[in-house]
Formats: C-alpha cells, structure tokens, sequence
C-alpha cells in the first residue's frame, strides 16, 4: 500500500479540512515500489490465460498479496481483482482495497530479475473496477483511472489516466480528451449550475466563494493538463497563494506546483519562508522539487515538523 511521507502531511492535513489536493506532479497520490511474494497459482502470461486467471478465488490472490506486502496484522480488505493487459503487452493484477475515503488500487506487474512492481492509486470514485479499468483507445490494451475527490456542494473529481511500462506508470491524460469531454466537463458544468441555482444572488456566503474558486481551479486544471495550455491559471494561483485561508492557499499551491515559471518558484519560496503550517510547508518543499526537477529534501520536510502549529482560517 502507499507509503509517501513526502505527500503524506500535506494529504492529511488538507483531508482533514476537507480539501483534497488533486495530483500535482509533486503531489500526486501514486507510488511505486519494487516487492517479493509468492503466489500459489501460475501468473498468467497471455490474455487467454488473465480470463482464467480471474476466476481464482480471492482468498488465493490475497494470500499472495499478503506475502508480497509483508502483512502481518490487520490487513487491508481485498475488494475486488482482475488480470488485464497493461501497457508493454504485460498481465498486470489490479486489486482493489476499501479504505476510509474510497479505495486504493494496487497494480502489481512481474518485474525483470524476479519480484513484482507496485503501484498504488488512489480511487475516490464510487464505481466498479471495470469503470476505471479500461481500453480506452480499442488498442486491446488497458488504462487505469485514478480519481480524486474536491468536497464540493455536489461530487466533484479530477482524473488521471494511467498507462504501464515494464511495471513502470506513466501519466497519458492528455492522449484522452475525449473521456475528460465526455466526464469531467459535465460534471463542471453541473456543479456550475448547481452553485447558480442554490446561490443566485451576491454576495455569495463563504463557502460558495471557494466552491468557485475550486470550480476555476478544476477548469484552469483541465485546461492546462488537457487541453495543453502549460500556463492556464498562473496569476488565479499567485492571488490564491496570499489568501489567509488554508483552503484557499491549498488551491493556489497545487496550481503553481503545476506551473514551470519564475513566478511560481519565487511565490512558492516567499510562501515557505512564512508559513506556520506544517502541511503546507511539506506541499512547498515537494512543489518546488518537481519543478526545479530534483528530489524532495529530506532535511526541509523534517524541519516543517518543528513549526508550532497555529489556528487555522478556512473559507467556509
């Protein structure tokens, strides 16, 4: 399962104020590592073989995923499991494990020299396996779809898309406008008229105040991911960077962790220099990591530990 300490303070405190951040490259809710296990029945190793493959009991796929995931007490629910064609032309298990916000996907894939890789998703999605498994392109082989939810006044998520190399995720949203045209826009647009009908008239309350905020960021989001525009949202996150409410900020610093520019590096900086917040300054330093292309500083996040914690202002 998902063990990222370098995301996993930033994470937990913006989930427990109700603003989960949406998998910035820095951010994103994914990891992978390389692990043993033995498995009872032959891994299969064509898609004839994957069919059969599925019909094992559960009991069987967990023991092996027990084995791999060294479990001793109080292991995870096995929810539901599937081998399917992966990327490179490989049978990957994707498992699902219920947990206290959605679910966690865990695809393992045979890695050369022996052993498995795993990567862990996240799926706030309600759904089946078979939604977020799937051939998107009618290529035979399959994408998996990680979401992440935005507490809004109606179901919010943004999606990623995923594709596998020798075991290895690779992020492919951008090759599928047409699923993001056909999902996530009309929830957009849904939540849009929501907001308009329950909320006609300004000044608008607190709380619808961010749910546009977070309806901007969503769009800036798709616009930059998707649609190509690498720059789409860059002064929106400059001005919610300065807000005096986490949640607000929480916005502004997954948008300029998105953003390759000058302006983002200085304002993140300026923001890590000042903040008296410990999740925050965990965002900060991953942000600016994955933009200045290096790997999260041990140091820093440690020293974001010694931050005496402050009262915390939300837009709500």
């Amino acid at each position: 399962m998902r063990f990222n300490l370098n995301s996993g303070a930033l994470q937990s405190v913006c989930a427990a104020l109700g603003l989960v951040l949406l998998g910035a490259a820095p951010l994103a809710a994914i990891h992978t590592q390389r692990l043993q296990g033995h498995a009872s029945f032959q891994w299969p190793q064509s898609e004839q073989a994957a069919y059969a493959a599925n019909r094992l009991p559960s009991k069987e796929i967990f023991a092996f995923l027990r084995s791999a995931f060294e479990w001793q007490a109080n292991p995870p629910s096995l929810g539901e499991f599937r081998f399917a064609l992966l990327g490179t032309r490989e049978i990957c298990l994707v498992a699902v494990f219920g947990m206290r916000r959605g679910s966690t996907d865990e695809v393992v894939c045979p890695a050369a020299g022996g052993g498995f890789w795993d990567t862990s998703l996240e799926v706030e999605w309600p759904g089946p396996l078979a939604w977020y498994l799937v051939d998107l392109d009618g290529s035979g082989i399959h994408e998996v779809i990680s979401s992440e939810a935005l507490n809004l006044a109606i179901p919010t998520y943004w999606y990623d898309i995923y594709s596998f190399a020798n075991g290895q995720p690779q992020n492919v949203s951008s090759r599928f406008p047409e699923f993001y045209k056909a999902v996530l826009v009309p929830e957009l647009h849904q939540l849009d008229l929501s907001l308009g009908e329950l909320f006609p008239r300004e000044p608008h309350p607190p709380k619808v105040q961010y749910e546009r905020m977070a309806l901007l960021f969503l769009q800036l989001k798709y616009r930059r991911r998707i649609l190509g525009d690498p720059k789409a949202g860059l002064e929106e996150g400059l001005e919610w960077l300065k807000s005096p409410y986490l949640n607000v900020q929480g916005l502004g610093l997954e948008t300029l962790a998105d953003i390759r520019d000058p302006r983002s590096i200085a304002a993140l900086e300026e923001l890590g220099r000042t903040t008296r917040n410990q999740g925050v300054c965990v965002g900060v330093e991953n942000a600016l990591a994955g933009l200045e292309g290096r790997t999260p500083d041990t140091e820093r996040i440690l020293q974001c530990d010694t931050i005496k914690p402050q009262s915390t202002r939300l837009l709500q």
